[in-house]
């Protein structure tokens, strides 16, 4: 006997879970690995350090270009005393309008090359910052794709994926 009645709907479909945030970590300047900070498969907190690049080069060229401007500063203090010194004799009509308006110009030219100066200590800070590679998010790191002693390439080289496990999402193709 047929019985016309309301039944409930099973689907049996294929699902997988995914993480909600997937994370290729990369270098930001290229250099040699020196040490490794987790082991593969564990969990990691954002902030924490993953690897650490050789920062010898770095902090070199942060001790030159922190010279660097040690020198320009004392260029400029030197220029803005000269200054100061035809300043006072312009009204005396002691020096030319054409040398002081070249000290004026030295003045700027110094300023200038101190800003530039500047500049290249804080790049230089930056790249040193670099060397510590740290993870951007919590989540599970996978497999170290370098080891110690590798040379890494900026930008280009992966280093590690991390995914954010917590929460996680079931992907499920439905028709």
């Amino acid at each position: 006997i047929a019985i016309a009645k309301d039944v409930p709907v099973y689907l049996d479909e294929i699902g997988k879970s995914v993480a909600r945030e997937v994370v290729s970590i990369q270098p930001q300047l290229t250099g040699r690995i020196t040490e490794l900070h987790f082991v593969d498969g564990a969990d990691v907190k954002e902030g924490q350090l993953l690897f650490t690049i050789d920062p010898r080069p770095f902090q070199a060229a942060l001790n030159s270009a922190t010279a660097a401007l040690a020198q320009q500063k004392a260029a400029l203090d030197l220029s803005r005393t000269q200054f100061a010194r035809y300043a006072d004799l312009i009204g005396a009509k002691a020096v030319s309008q054409s040398e002081y308006d070249t000290r004026k110009s030295s003045v700027e030219v110094d300023e200038a090359q101190v800003q530039a100066a500047q500049a290249a200590v804080d790049t230089a800070r930056l790249n040193l910052q670099y060397c510590s590679i740290r993870s951007p998010i919590d989540g599970r790191a996978g497999k170290r794709l370098v080891d110690v002693g590798n040379v890494v390439t900026a930008n280009v080289t992966p280093l590690l994926t991390i995914q954010r496990l917590d929460p996680i999402y079931s992907d499920f193709t439905v028709t």
